[in-house]
Protein backbone atom coordinates (compact mmCIF):
# COMPACT_ATOMS: atom_id res chain seq x y z
CA UNK A 1 0.00 0.00 0.00
CA UNK A 2 1.36 3.41 -0.98
CA UNK A 3 1.99 5.70 2.00
CA UNK A 4 0.63 8.80 0.24
CA UNK A 5 -0.52 9.87 -3.21
CA UNK A 6 0.04 13.61 -2.74
CA UNK A 7 2.36 15.73 -0.63
CA UNK A 8 0.37 18.14 1.55
CA UNK A 9 -2.82 16.83 -0.15
CA UNK A 10 -2.23 18.71 -3.42
CA UNK A 11 1.44 18.52 -4.52
CA UNK A 12 2.67 15.56 -6.65
CA UNK A 13 4.90 13.17 -4.76
CA UNK A 14 7.92 13.70 -7.04
CA UNK A 15 7.75 17.47 -6.52
CA UNK A 16 7.27 16.85 -2.80
CA UNK A 17 10.49 14.80 -2.76
CA UNK A 18 12.38 17.72 -4.33
CA UNK A 19 10.93 20.17 -1.78
CA UNK A 20 11.67 17.96 1.23
CA UNK A 21 15.18 17.22 -0.03
CA UNK A 22 15.96 20.93 -0.40
CA UNK A 23 14.62 21.61 3.11
CA UNK A 24 16.67 18.71 4.44
CA UNK A 25 19.81 20.07 2.75
CA UNK A 26 19.30 23.42 4.52
CA UNK A 27 18.80 21.61 7.83
CA UNK A 28 21.93 19.49 7.35
CA UNK A 29 23.96 22.57 6.43
CA UNK A 30 22.87 24.16 9.71
CA UNK A 31 23.86 21.06 11.71
CA UNK A 32 27.13 20.85 9.78
CA UNK A 33 27.87 24.50 10.53
CA UNK A 34 27.23 23.99 14.25
CA UNK A 35 29.44 20.89 14.28
CA UNK A 36 32.25 22.81 12.60
CA UNK A 37 31.78 25.85 14.85
CA UNK A 38 32.14 24.00 18.16
CA UNK A 39 35.50 22.46 18.87
CA UNK A 40 36.21 19.20 20.67
CA UNK A 41 36.93 21.13 23.90
CA UNK A 42 33.55 22.84 23.73
CA UNK A 43 31.81 19.47 23.34
CA UNK A 44 33.77 18.12 26.32
CA UNK A 45 32.66 21.07 28.47
CA UNK A 46 29.00 20.62 27.47
CA UNK A 47 29.19 16.89 28.28
CA UNK A 48 30.60 17.74 31.71
CA UNK A 49 27.67 20.08 32.40
CA UNK A 50 25.15 17.42 31.39
CA UNK A 51 26.88 14.75 33.49
CA UNK A 52 25.81 16.35 36.79
CA UNK A 53 21.98 16.13 36.65
CA UNK A 54 22.06 12.50 35.53
CA UNK A 55 22.66 11.25 39.07
CA UNK A 56 19.37 12.58 40.43
CA UNK A 57 17.04 12.62 37.47
CA UNK A 58 17.27 9.08 36.05
CA UNK A 59 14.30 6.86 36.80
CA UNK A 60 16.34 3.76 37.73
CA UNK A 61 19.93 2.78 38.41
CA UNK A 62 20.38 0.66 35.31
CA UNK A 63 19.35 3.42 32.91
CA UNK A 64 21.44 5.91 34.87
CA UNK A 65 24.53 3.77 34.36
CA UNK A 66 23.89 3.52 30.60
CA UNK A 67 23.50 7.28 30.19
CA UNK A 68 26.48 8.01 32.39
CA UNK A 69 28.63 5.70 30.26
CA UNK A 70 27.41 7.46 27.12
CA UNK A 71 28.19 10.93 28.49
CA UNK A 72 31.56 9.72 29.72
CA UNK A 73 32.32 8.38 26.24
CA UNK A 74 31.52 11.79 24.74
CA UNK A 75 33.75 13.42 27.36
CA UNK A 76 36.62 11.04 26.62
CA UNK A 77 36.25 11.14 22.82
CA UNK A 78 34.78 14.54 21.92
CA UNK A 79 36.68 14.75 18.65
CA UNK A 80 35.26 11.43 17.39
CA UNK A 81 31.75 12.50 18.40
CA UNK A 82 32.19 15.80 16.53
CA UNK A 83 33.48 14.07 13.40
CA UNK A 84 30.59 11.62 13.51
CA UNK A 85 28.13 14.49 13.14
CA UNK A 86 30.23 16.12 10.42
CA UNK A 87 30.44 12.91 8.38
CA UNK A 88 26.78 12.03 8.99
CA UNK A 89 25.55 15.50 7.97
CA UNK A 90 27.75 15.50 4.87
CA UNK A 91 26.46 12.04 3.91
CA UNK A 92 22.87 13.21 4.34
CA UNK A 93 23.49 16.23 2.08
CA UNK A 94 24.87 13.94 -0.63
CA UNK A 95 21.91 11.57 -0.15
CA UNK A 96 19.49 14.51 -0.56
CA UNK A 97 21.12 15.53 -3.84
CA UNK A 98 20.93 11.93 -5.08
CA UNK A 99 17.30 11.81 -3.94
CA UNK A 100 16.50 14.85 -6.10
CA UNK A 101 18.10 13.08 -9.05
CA UNK A 102 15.95 10.03 -8.29
CA UNK A 103 12.85 12.18 -8.51
CA UNK A 104 13.94 13.79 -11.77
CA UNK A 105 15.07 10.59 -13.48
CA UNK A 106 12.37 8.31 -11.96
CA UNK A 107 15.08 5.82 -10.97
CA UNK A 108 13.85 4.79 -7.53
CA UNK A 109 16.96 2.95 -6.34
CA UNK A 110 18.76 6.27 -6.02
CA UNK A 111 16.46 7.02 -3.08
CA UNK A 112 17.79 4.14 -0.97
CA UNK A 113 20.62 6.16 0.71
CA UNK A 114 18.19 8.89 1.70
CA UNK A 115 15.65 6.39 3.07
CA UNK A 116 18.29 4.62 5.18
CA UNK A 117 19.96 7.77 6.52
CA UNK A 118 16.59 9.42 7.12
CA UNK A 119 15.41 6.45 9.18
CA UNK A 120 18.63 6.55 11.24
CA UNK A 121 18.18 10.28 11.82
CA UNK A 122 14.58 9.84 13.00
CA UNK A 123 15.68 7.03 15.34
CA UNK A 124 18.41 9.28 16.80
CA UNK A 125 15.99 12.19 17.31
CA UNK A 126 13.42 9.89 18.95
CA UNK A 127 16.03 8.40 21.29
CA UNK A 128 17.40 11.81 22.28
CA UNK A 129 13.91 13.22 22.87
CA UNK A 130 12.74 10.34 25.06
CA UNK A 131 15.95 10.29 27.08
CA UNK A 132 15.94 14.07 27.56
CA UNK A 133 12.35 13.98 28.82
CA UNK A 134 13.34 11.27 31.30
CA UNK A 135 16.31 13.33 32.41
CA UNK A 136 14.26 16.47 33.02
CA UNK A 137 11.18 14.90 34.60
CA UNK A 138 12.30 16.02 38.09
CA UNK A 139 13.55 19.42 36.99
CA UNK A 140 10.41 20.64 35.17
CA UNK A 141 6.85 20.85 36.43
CA UNK A 142 4.20 18.59 34.93
CA UNK A 143 2.76 21.21 32.55
CA UNK A 144 6.10 22.06 30.94
CA UNK A 145 7.00 18.37 30.71
CA UNK A 146 3.73 17.52 28.92
CA UNK A 147 4.08 20.49 26.55
CA UNK A 148 7.69 19.60 25.71
CA UNK A 149 6.80 15.94 25.19
CA UNK A 150 3.92 16.83 22.83
CA UNK A 151 6.05 19.35 20.91
CA UNK A 152 8.81 16.79 20.46
CA UNK A 153 6.29 14.14 19.43
CA UNK A 154 4.76 16.40 16.76
CA UNK A 155 8.23 17.27 15.48
CA UNK A 156 9.06 13.57 15.14
CA UNK A 157 5.76 13.01 13.31
CA UNK A 158 6.71 15.84 10.94
CA UNK A 159 10.06 14.17 10.27
CA UNK A 160 8.27 10.88 9.60
CA UNK A 161 5.89 12.57 7.18
CA UNK A 162 8.71 14.27 5.26
CA UNK A 163 10.63 10.98 5.17
CA UNK A 164 7.50 9.12 4.06
CA UNK A 165 7.28 11.23 0.88
CA UNK A 166 10.43 9.58 -0.46
CA UNK A 167 9.18 6.15 0.59
CA UNK A 168 5.90 6.83 -1.25
CA UNK A 169 7.79 7.87 -4.40
CA UNK A 170 9.86 4.68 -4.17
CA UNK A 171 6.65 2.64 -4.00
CA UNK A 172 4.87 4.52 -6.80
CA UNK A 173 7.78 4.27 -9.23
CA UNK A 174 8.01 0.55 -8.45
CA UNK A 175 4.30 0.11 -9.23
CA UNK A 176 4.49 2.15 -12.45
CA UNK A 177 7.51 0.19 -13.67
CA UNK A 178 5.98 -3.19 -12.81
CA UNK A 179 5.03 -5.62 -15.57
CA UNK A 180 1.38 -5.80 -14.48
CA UNK A 181 0.97 -2.03 -14.61
CA UNK A 182 2.59 -1.78 -18.03
CA UNK A 183 0.34 -4.54 -19.40
CA UNK A 184 -2.76 -2.85 -17.98
CA UNK A 185 -1.67 0.50 -19.39
CA UNK A 186 -1.08 -1.00 -22.83
CA UNK A 187 -4.39 -2.84 -22.75
CA UNK A 188 -6.51 0.14 -21.74
CA UNK A 189 -4.73 2.45 -24.20
CA UNK A 190 -6.23 0.38 -27.04
CA UNK A 191 -9.41 1.53 -28.81
CA UNK A 192 -12.69 0.45 -27.26
CA UNK A 193 -13.47 -1.92 -30.14
CA UNK A 194 -10.18 -3.74 -29.60
CA UNK A 195 -10.70 -4.00 -25.86
CA UNK A 196 -14.16 -5.51 -26.23
CA UNK A 197 -12.66 -8.33 -28.29
CA UNK A 198 -10.61 -9.37 -25.25
CA UNK A 199 -12.66 -12.13 -23.52
CA UNK A 200 -11.57 -11.08 -20.02
CA UNK A 201 -12.60 -7.48 -20.54
CA UNK A 202 -15.82 -8.58 -22.27
CA UNK A 203 -16.75 -10.74 -19.29
CA UNK A 204 -16.00 -7.91 -16.86
CA UNK A 205 -18.08 -5.53 -18.99
CA UNK A 206 -20.98 -8.02 -19.04
CA UNK A 207 -20.92 -8.45 -15.26
CA UNK A 208 -20.70 -4.69 -14.74
CA UNK A 209 -23.68 -4.16 -17.06
CA UNK A 210 -25.75 -6.75 -15.20
CA UNK A 211 -24.94 -5.17 -11.84
CA UNK A 212 -25.84 -1.75 -13.22
CA UNK A 213 -29.24 -2.97 -14.45
CA UNK A 214 -29.95 -4.72 -11.14
CA UNK A 215 -29.20 -1.54 -9.23
CA UNK A 216 -31.43 0.46 -11.56
CA UNK A 217 -34.26 -2.03 -11.08
CA UNK A 218 -33.91 -1.78 -7.30
CA UNK A 219 -34.00 2.01 -7.51
CA UNK A 220 -37.08 1.94 -9.76
CA UNK A 221 -38.81 -0.49 -7.39
CA UNK A 222 -38.09 1.75 -4.39
CA UNK A 223 -39.36 4.82 -6.26
CA UNK A 224 -42.55 2.97 -7.34
CA UNK A 225 -43.15 1.79 -3.78
CA UNK A 226 -42.76 5.34 -2.49
CA UNK A 227 -45.23 6.72 -5.02
CA UNK A 228 -47.64 3.87 -4.22
CA UNK A 229 -47.53 4.66 -0.47
CA UNK A 230 -48.18 8.35 -1.09
CA UNK A 231 -51.11 7.49 -3.37
CA UNK A 232 -52.63 5.16 -0.75
CA UNK A 233 -52.36 7.87 1.91
CA UNK A 234 -54.15 10.38 -0.28
CA UNK A 235 -56.97 7.92 -1.00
Amino acid sequence: MVLMKYFCFCIPVRLGVIITSILDILNRLLILGVSLYYSADDIKKMASKIRGPLKDNMFDDKSKEIYEELIDYIKDYPSEFRWFYIVFSSSCIIACIINILASLTKFRWLSIPYIILGFIHIAIVLTVHVNYMLMMKKEWNLGILIAASCAGGFFILLLLYLWGVTVAMFQIIGIVNSKEYQESLARFSQPVTERVKNPKIRNIATIATEIYHEQNQEMLARDFYGVYKKTIRRI
